[in-house]
C-alpha cells in the first residue's frame, strides 16, 4: 500500500494454487504483501456473507507487510478489507477456484449464542491429515491438506501453526 499522496493503493496478493498433480497448501487462503512509509499496524478483515460471520485479523506494526488472508469461500469471490492504524483503507476482491473437500457432515449448534464469538473459526481435524474450520454459519472458510492432524494453534501475530 506505498502511498502516493493519500490515495491507498490495493496490496498485491498471492494465493495457494490448489488442483490435481500441484503440491499440497490451504486453497481458502491468500496473503496480502504492501510496504508503507511509516511502521503501522491495523486490521485485516475477509467479509463474511453477514457481518457478524467477518474474520478479522491483526497486522503488526511495521513498514513491510506480509498478512496472512484467512477466511476465503470456496469457489467464490471474497471482499477483504484492509485498516491501517493512522486512518488508511484498502478494499478489494480475492476469488478462489473451486476446490473439492470431502469433509464429511458437519453439524455446527451453538448453545449459548450471546456468548458466541463469530469473528472467530471453529477448527476441525480429520484423521486424513486435513484441517477444515468453519464460520458460524456453518461455511468453510479455511481448508488445507499439508497435516495438521495434531491440531492448530493461533499465534499471537495472527499465523497458524499446525505440528
Amino acid at each position: 500500500m506505498q502511498r502516493p499522496g493519500s490515495a491507498v493503493c490495493p496490496p498485491t496478493v498471492v494465493q495457494s494454487a490448489p488442483g490435481p498433480g500441484r503440491a499440497p497448501g490451504s486453497p481458502l487462503s491468500a496473503v496480502a504483501v504492501f510496504s508503507t512509509e511509516e511502521e503501522t499496524g491495523g486490521t485485516i478483515t475477509a467479509k463474511g456473507k453477514s457481518p457478524e460471520n467477518d474474520i478479522v485479523g491483526n497486522i503488526e506494526s511495521a513498514k513491510d507487510h506480509i498478512v496472512p488472508i484467512y477466511g476465503l469461500y470456496n469457489g467464490d469471490t471474497t471482499t477483504v478489507e484492509i485498516s491501517l492504524e493512522d486512518g488508511e483503507k484498502s478494499s478489494f476482491e480475492v476469488t478462489t477456484e473451486k476446490t473439492e473437500m470431502d469433509c464429511g457432515d458437519v453439524k455446527m449448534e451453538i448453545f449459548d449464542e450471546a456468548n458466541y464469538d463469530y469473528s472467530n473459526l471453529s477448527f476441525l481435524c480429520s484423521t486424513m491429515d486435513s484441517v477444515y474450520a468453519i464460520d458460524g454459519a456453518g461455511d468453510i472458510r479455511f481448508y488445507t491438506n499439508m497435516g495438521g492432524s495434531l491440531g492448530v494453534h493461533l499465534l499471537a501475530n495472527g499465523h497458524l501453526m499446525m505440528p
